[in-house]
Formats: structure tokens, C-alpha cells, sequence
């Protein structure tokens, strides 16, 4: 594999040296930087095509980009979980403009990934590997930093929808110019009647999800309220027998954001206030499936203030900073088995800073970051990206570096299942990697490997059990010809502990995509997991201009199909989707 590698470098490395890096912005750092210096492994999906080609579903946009690897229990509403280079969602640090909305309450602090709506969306910024260095826990295996339109110039927009399974989908976004700012609002309402997420259940299982977002913005500030509702009908597990006709799950998240930006000399800073607050409940009546009646009700809330300063001096960018965060969590059962209410929190305070040192051909950033717990855990981590320009159009870059995972509230105070005595993961990481290519003519090789220790797992209650191991590739490339769009992605990850392989995690995935003018085609190849065999399915895509809009039309699993992405648990057949999109 290695060797395969290094000739495709070399090979390529002679065919398309005339190519140049495309510009864009990446949340590499704590402030933002451009293509031409961001060091490390990223990918960016561009807003419109979650829109047009998605039905505004972010999360099968990310399943297309290398390393990733999503798995939804049924349909829309239902639980899933994104695999970044093998490691689950709870290692993965999920953002939208920069607030963190990683569920406190939630078992292993991951954010509730179908929560997600793609309204409203500039792009999506991945970051692979350990971020730690910048960002912290929860960063250990990447960061998803969701990134929405700003100010009342982007186009405003109508999008109405309908589609199989009883899919209709209503999204507005309006922006307007004030006498003091600017002000920008998004709505956007999904509803579909479902399928039975339980393999072979009778009932279907439906959903809906709302969500509303704010933003107001002057010169130096910026504030955005952001709302996320989702009701959905749930089974009790994996195939027919659990199905459950009255199993709900309700999901609220509250967001509020404040950013200040100034500068003194040759400084400039932002002063940062995060606030989230997030409820759950899961209930289920009494039914012939269930014999009692039982909710579970978790509140959560993430308080955040953080003030960076970035300096520049010649070739060397200095960037520092504090951090304060407070989590906090309530738990209880209530129903015929009824569980004293349980409240906890956990404070952070952090320090972090970033060298970063441009010269010539070489470029270096070296993060390091401490963080002190209440609970006197502590934590040291590091990233040291670098990158060697072979030209203006060629770089390789190298990088080594730390991550670790706190322990969540939930895995150290739960009443039945936390464990006190929990240490945070560490991890140790290695990356090599060649990227050349401008704009949508570009290929990317890179090789990695990630030991984590002190691994938590659940063992009849939470312990810190060993060690896992991700190791693996990928291969990005993307080409343009007469009209003609060809973009494909391959992964091979190897994800272990105890020498055994982790469930859910393919070893290989391939996308494959085709554009020509209004005509899309998809192809995903998803190879075996441990306790499932591999699957492919197809996509189709075309839009048509009529009536001053836009109508999309989309065609999923066009082979219709049957695959499971988690064991038990049903995924849609051949589906369809219309949309009419209006911009103004």
C-alpha cells in the first residue's frame, strides 16, 4: 500500500505539476487562515451542493468526503454517528461558526448528529486528525466546523419540497440592511412520515425537524441566535422485535453567540461568548412491546468565553489566549421506575498558544494548549504541522500530534453507570501527506497513523479499558474537461483495539462522481464492517430552470439497494425527491 503510494506521488507529482492550490478559508487556527497557508488536512463542501444535491441533508454531504463514514440506525431523525479515520462522533468536535455544540449530557459529550439541518450553509470545514492542540478535548480524531452565510448580502432564498416516504421540506432565509448592521434569518421545517427504523418492523417511524437562526452584525460584532428542534418516533433496538409503536425521542438545542473583534498596534483579538443549552427526552407508554411506562430526561448547557490575539511579525504569526468553560448536566428517570434526579458540572480553564512561520518554501506551526479540570484532571497537548513547497502548485506537509478525550459528565456521574475514577484518552499521531492542484484539478495522498490509550469503553459501567490503534490512507482527486466534473475519494482504515477489529468501521469506502452540466451521478462503495457485509449504492441528479427558480430533482439508491449501516436497523430503498429553489 505504502509503495503504491509513493509511485502515484511521483507519477502524479510529474503530470500535474501546472496546477495551483485553490483559495479558500480553513478554521486551522483559532483565527481563521487562506489555502495558501493553511498547513494540515482539510476538506470544504460548498454550501449550494447540500442544498441542490443533498434535499439539504449535511449529514450525507459529509459521508461523501474521504475518511468519513456515517451510519444512521433507519431514517430521517434517528441516531447517527460520523466516523472520522475510524474514531466515532465522541472524538469529534462539531462547530457551527465556531460555537461548539458537543451535547454535555450526551454519553460520550458527541454532538446529536441528526440534529443537523444544511440550510443556510457557505461551506462545511473538516479537519482531520488530532486538534486537540487548538482546540481542546473532543478534538482528538478532528474538527466539523459548520460554516453559515454572513451578512443580509448573501441572495435570499425559497425552497419548497416533497419526496418519498412522505417527505416535504419548507426553507426560507431572508437578510436585510438596518440603519445600524445588518440582519439575516433561516428557517428551515423537514417532515417525513419514515420507515420502521427496527429491520422488519410493521410501523413506520417518522420525524421532524425545525430549525430557526438569527444573526445580527455591525463592523467589529457579531451575534446569532440559533434554535434546533427534532421530534421523532424511535424503537427500542435492532430488528423486529423491538419495534415500538410509542417510542419518542425529543431533542432541543438553544445556541447563543457573541463575537468582538478590535486591534491595538499591530495585534488584532476577538473576545468570544458561547452559550448552549440542550434538553432530551425519551419516552415510551405503555404498550404491547412495553409494560411500563418510562421517560428519561437529560439537560445539559455549555458556557464558553475565549479571548485569542493573533500578532504578526515579518514571517511569524503569534496567536494566544484564554479559555473558560463550564458544563453542566441533569439527569432522571420518571415514570413507574422513577430515579432520584442527578446534577453535576465540570469546569475548564485554558491556556493556548501557536507559533506559526512562514519562509520561503518551509512553513511551520507548532500549537500547544493546557487545560485544567475541576475534578483535577489535567491535560498537555501539542500539533506541529510541516510543509515544504515544492513549487507554488506542490506541497507535502508532515505532522505530529497529541490529543486527548475527557471523560463526560454522563460516563463519570451516572447513577448506574459512572465511573469516578476515569482518566482522560490520550493519543499520539502521525501524518504524511502530498496535495497538489488548482481549484477542482488536484490530487491528495496521505498516510496515517493514531494510537489512543486509556481508551473509555462501556463495561457494565465505564472504565478506561486499553488501547486502539487507526492507521490507514486516502486518495482524493478531482479533475475538469470539456464540461466534464470527475471527483473520487478512497479510504482504507484499519481501526483496532485489543488487537480485535472495531465493529460499524469499513475498512475500504470509495465515492465516485460524475457532473456534466445539469446531469449528476454518485456511486459510494462501503466495504465490510465486522459484523456486516459491504454494500454500493447509486444517486442520480438533475436540475432544471424554470419559473424563476430552480427545480431539483434527486433519485436515490436507484438500484434500490438492501444494505444495513447498522446492524438491525432499516436504511431508505429507491427513493425520490423534488425541490424548487428560488434565489432573489
Amino acid at each position: 500500500m505504502k509503495f503504491l503510494l509513493v509511485f502515484l506521488c511521483l507519477f502524479i507529482n510529474h503530470v500535474l505539476a501546472q496546477y495551483r492550490l485553490s483559495d479558500v478559508r480553513v478554521t486551522e487556527s483559532q483565527f481563521n487562515v487562506s489555502s495558501e497557508q493553511a498547513l494540515g488536512n482539510y476538506e470544504i463542501i460548498d454550501g449550494n451542493v447540500i442544498d441542490t444535491q443533498f434535499d439539504g441533508d449535511a449529514l450525507r454531504a459529509i459521508e461523501t468526503t474521504s475518511s468519513i463514514h456515517l451510519t444512521q440506525s433507519g431514517g430521517l431523525g434517528q441516531f447517527a454517528s460520523v466516523f472520522v479515520r475510524g474514531n466515532n462522533s465522541n472524538r469529534v468536535l462539531v462547530m457551527v461558526d465556531g460555537v461548539e455544540l458537543n451535547d454535555p449530557s450526551e454519553s460520550g459529550r458527541g454532538f446529536v448528529m441528526e440534529t443537523l439541518s444544511g440550510l443556510d450553509i457557505e461551506s462545511i470545514e473538516i479537519l482531520k486528525g488530532a486538534q486537540s492542540g487548538v482546540y481542546g478535548s473532543d478534538a482528538i480524531a478532528g474538527v466539523i466546523n459548520i460554516v453559515t452565510k454572513k451578512t443580509y448580502k448573501s441572495k435570499k432564498k425559497l425552497i419548497v419540497g416533497a419526496g418519498s416516504y412522505g417527505r416535504r421540506r419548507l426553507a426560507i432565509t431572508e437578510g436585510r440592511k438596518l440603519s445600524r448592521g445588518w440582519f439575516r434569518a433561516s428557517f428551515d421545517y423537514v417532515k417525513q412520515d419514515g420507515i420502521s427504523a427496527a429491520l422488519g418492523g410493521r410501523e413506520n417511524d417518522g420525524a421532524t425537524r425545525g430549525m430557526l437562526q438569527l444573526k445580527y452584525g455591525l463592523a467589529n460584532y457579531n451575534a446569532t441566535l440559533r434554535i434546533m428542534d427534532l421530534s421523532a418516533d424511535t424503537d427500542r433496538g435492532a430488528n423486529a422485535s423491538n419495534d415500538d409503536p410509542n417510542n419518542q425521542s425529543n431533542l432541543n438545542t438553544i445556541s447563543f453567540s457573541n463575537q468582538y473583534k478590535f486591534s491595538w498596534g499591530k495585534n488584532k483579538s476577538k473576545l468570544n461568548f458561547n452559550y448552549s443549552k440542550f434538553d432530551r427526552e425519551y419516552s415510551n407508554d405503555v404498550d404491547t412491546q412495553n409494560s411500563t411506562n418510562q421517560d428519561y430526561l437529560y439537560d445539559s448547557s455549555n458556557l464558553k468565553l475565549n479571548w485569542a490575539n493573533n500578532l504578526k511579525l515579518s514571517s511569524y504569526q503569534f496567536v494566544y489566549g484564554l479559555e473558560f468553560e463550564r458544563d453542566e448536566m441533569s439527569n432522571e428517570s420518571v415514570g413507574d421506575t422513577t430515579a432520584a434526579k442527578r446534577e453535576e458540572d465540570l469546569k475548564t480553564t485554558s491556556v493556548f498558544t501557536e507559533i506559526r512561520k512562514y519562509n520561503g518554501a518551509f512553513s511551520h506551526s507548532l500549537a500547544l494548549r493546557g487545560d485544567k479540570f475541576s475534578n483535577d484532571l489535567d491535560a498537555f497537548t501539542y500539533r506541529f504541522l510541516n510543509e515544504y513547497r515544492q513549487s507554488k502548485k506542490i506541497k507535502w506537509y508532515l505532522s505530529f500530534a497529541t490529543g486527548f478525550k475527557n471523560p463526560s459528565l454522563y460516563q463519570l456521574y451516572d447513577p448506574s453507570y459512572g465511573n469516578e475514577d476515569l482518566t482522560p484518552e490520550k493519543s499520539d499521531e502521525q501524518e504524511i501527506g502530498l496535495k497538489f492542484g488548482e481549484g477542482r484539478r488536484f490530487v491528495e495522498l496521505s498516510l496515517f497513523n493514531q494510537d489512543i490509550k486509556d481508551l473509555i469503553e462501556w463495561d457494565t459501567t465505564y472504565k478506561n479499558t486499553g488501547r486502539a490503534s487507526f492507521e490507514g490512507g486516502e486518495l482524493k482527486t478531482s479533475f475538469v474537461k470539456n464540461g466534464h466534473w470527475l471527483d473520487y475519494s478512497f479510504t482504507r482504515v484499519i481501526a483496532k483495539s485489543k488487537d480485535q477489529r472495531l465493529d460499524k468501521r469499513p475498512i475500504h469506502k470509495w465515492t465516485l462522481s460524475h457532473r456534466f452540466k445539469s446531469l449528476q451521478t454518485r456511486l459510494m462503495y462501503v466495504g465490510n464492517r465486522k459484523s456486516l457485509p459491504s454494500y454500493y449504492i447509486a444517486d442520480f441528479f438533475i436540475k432544471k430552470e424554470k419559473f424563476g427558480g430552480e427545480f431539483n430533482l434527486k433519485l436515490g439508491n436507484i438500484f434500490n439497494r438492501d444494505y444495513q449501516e447498522v446492524a438491525g436497523y432499516t436504511t431508505l430503498g429507491r427513493n425520490i425527491s423534488l425541490n424548487y429553489r428560488r434565489e432573489y
